[in-house]
């Protein structure tokens, strides 16, 4: 009987040694898992909230740019075009300190008044903000002259009465400018002399 007592508490000792050390390595795994659970989890997060660039995260090619480009529409195309050319104008224009004034040769009509003979003696100037529109006002300066001149051929002295009705007419020099060229962007018509006579 002590024989066999002896065998059982070997067998119950070789036994439980046996799942000591399965249990022990199945232990092992487990947190090892776990800790690649986290670091990979860590680390993905840490991708997507820093914005870090991995290898396997590539920007889509110029090529798959410039194939998505051709799949626009073109008059979509065409739009995003003069978006940003009018863009650069308007950051061109910002961009200017100090406007630019090109003088108009004096301006001396008969006014259209009926009952009397009046003339009218003009000298203006022309405010611009691109060095473009400056070039533009004076390569069409003929132009300038015969659209202020039939302009002010057609108005009375009583067009000169008031500051409104000047002012009106600073508008309308305006718009007869800007219309004689698409380069010509003037912001003003000054009136450096009038005289009435």
């Amino acid at each position: 009987m002590a024989s066999a007592e002896k065998a059982a508490p070997a067998a119950d000792a070789s036994a439980e040694g046996t799942p000591k050390k399965g249990s022990k390595l199945k232990l092992i795994l487990v947190i090892l898992v776990a800790l690649l659970f986290m670091v990979g989890g860590g680390g993905a997060v840490g991708v997507f909230l820093l914005g870090m660039k991995l290898p396997f995260m590539k920007q889509p090619a110029a090529e798959e740019q410039a194939d998505e480009a051709q799949k626009i529409d073109p008059k979509e195309a065409e739009r995003r075009e003069q978006e940003k050319r009018d863009a650069e104008k308007a950051k061109q224009k910002a961009a200017a300190t100090r406007s630019l004034f090109v003088p108009v040769p004096p301006i001396v009509v008969n006014l259209a008044d009926r009952d009397v003979r009046r003339y009218a003696r003009i000298v203006l100037m022309v405010e611009v903000v691109l060095p473009e529109s400056e070039a533009a006002v004076r390569e069409n300066m003929p132009k300038v002259i015969d659209a202020f001149q039939i302009y002010v051929r057609s108005l009375t002295a009583e067009s000169f009465g008031s500051v409104a009705s000047i002012l009106q007419v600073r508008r309308e020099l305006l718009v007869r400018l800007n219309r004689i060229d698409p380069r010509v962007d003037a912001r003003a018509v000054l009136f450096q002399d009038l005289v009435i006579q």
